[in-house]
């Protein structure tokens, strides 16, 4: 199994778009994700982390009824939750989350990290 692609220079609101794909592809056919997804971006502002955390429970109620996306409640409400914590995964943010900005790192493909790496000869 290969480790999944990294993004490159990923913006805060690419981080939440990448996790929120792979909780909603979660127990789902990647296909019906892929197809719903531009429907996924519209509904949650473009990713915009500030955005989707600031959603209250009657937009989250609102997105369960939209059929742009896929109406799983508790996966709404986790992608709500993942933006507070993308946001916290910023240095200086006063809700710092260590292992929210490791993943980050990873996703961003962290320097330090790759420079520790060491090529294994095959």
């Amino acid at each position: 199994m290969r480790p999944p692609e990294q993004i490159e220079d990923a913006s805060p609101a690419d981080i939440l778009e990448s996790i929120t794909k792979a909780v909603f592809q979660a127990g789902m056919s990647w296909r019906v994700v892929e197809a719903k997804w531009p429907g996924f971006r519209d509904a949650f502002h473009g990713f915009d982390p500030e955005r989707v955390a600031a959603m209250t429970p009657d937009d989250v109620a609102r997105l369960k009824e939209d059929t742009r996306i896929i109406r799983n409640g508790r996966k709404i409400e986790a992608t709500v939750h993942n933006a507070e914590a993308v946001l916290g995964s910023r240095p200086g943010h006063p809700r710092r989350n260590p292992r929210v900005a490791r993943i980050a790192r990873r996703l961003r493909g962290d320097p330090r990290r790759d420079a520790q790496r060491v090529q294994v000869p095959r």
